[in-house]
């Protein structure tokens, strides 16, 4: 039975060097004269024409990423790009159907820091909080600088580095029961694969109240979620477990190395477990907060649709209070 490993080892037939790549990432086999893949765990999953795998059956001219590191299967092996002989099958549909099959959530938590630009920002006083009714949920607040002002700076920085790459992600501080035992602690929460190949005592967190080392608590890598600690004293935010479609929303992270960035946008529908949302999101954002007008977190951002417009996603904060932690 022939068998090609794909990985980032160098035991591997297929040696893919991308940080979003698992040591042993996944196999292909050949039983019974068809192709099959089958992930081995990895980190940031295996996905086929846009759905993520565990197990399936492959052919000609399929779409296959190794977390965010495409290949085109053709020919009984991966290329980076399909033959030109080979026409790729038409897969153009409704935003349901390019979701499943014809786009992959980028990861965008792990990624080479190019550069970090430190923004200190003061926050205002208890007086300046935003405050909406029910109806303002879909609109943008009339105090938006005071939202800002409030969560940039809480907003953190995450980054570690091992001998060979250097991680950037973005992370924020939760009010929970999780950490009762420890009171003068911070609770952050993260996506996992943010702080996935984090050595110990590397992963570093930098806010407008400055830096200090943080250490993973738990983490649930199927949901790609994580919470971590730090001595470093931050007010945490306000949650909400619901947004309903259409509601304004704003994403803050650190895209690139550039902390604080703010976008803006609306939560544009509900599918595969995510809030779809038009603000932008990019790279580095992964594990940043997703807030509603009333400065709630609704959402942690995590990806975004590979070579769309500005549809983005967001892990709902109900996903994150039923699975990991106690929300207050």
């Amino acid at each position: 039975m022939k068998k090609t490993t794909i990985g980032r080892s160098e035991e591997s037939t297929i040696q893919i060097q991308d940080p979003t790549v698992s040591n042993h990432h996944a196999i292909i086999e050949e039983r019974d004269d068809r192709f099959w893949i089958v992930d081995l765990k990895s980190s940031n999953g295996t996905f086929v024409n846009g759905r993520r795998i565990t197990e399936t059956v492959i052919v000609e001219n399929d779409v296959i990423h190794f977390g965010t590191n495409k290949k085109v299967f053709a020919y009984g092996t991966l290329h980076e790009q399909a033959p030109t002989q080979i026409v790729e099958p038409d897969r153009n549909s409704d935003l349901a159907e390019k979701l499943n099959t014809s786009n992959i959530p980028k990861l965008i938590g792990v990624g080479l820091v190019i550069f970090a630009v430190i923004a200190i920002v003061v926050v205002r006083s208890g007086s300046d909080r935003t405050e909406t009714t029910d109806s303002d949920i879909y609109d943008k607040p009339i105090n938006i600088s005071n939202l800002i002002a409030t969560t940039r700076p809480a907003t953190a920085s995450l980054y570690c580095s091992d001998a060979e790459y250097e991680y950037s992600g973005s992370g924020w501080p939760l009010k929970t029961a999780s950490l009762g035992e420890s009171p003068s602690r911070t609770l952050i929460v993260t996506n996992f694969h943010v702080i996935e190949d984090c050595d110990p005592g590397t992963l570093t967190l930098t806010t407008g109240a400055g830096t200090m080392n943080a250490e993973v608590i738990a983490v649930d890598i199927d949901a790609d979620l994580a919470t971590l600690s730090t001595n470093l004293e931050l007010n945490p935010f306000k949650v909400a477990t619901e947004a309903p479609i259409g509601s304004w929303v704003m994403a803050v992270g650190n895209p690139l190395g550039v902390e604080g960035n703010v976008t803006f946008g609306t939560i544009t529908a509900q599918q595969e477990g995510y809030f779809i949302t038009d603000a932008a999101i990019n790279e580095g954002n992964s594990g940043g907060p997703l807030f509603n007008s009333r400065g709630e977190v609704v959402g942690i951002n995590v990806a975004k649709i590979e070579d769309s417009d500005n549809i983005g996603l967001a892990i709902p904060l109900l996903n994150l209070c039923n699975k990991l932690v106690k929300c207050k």
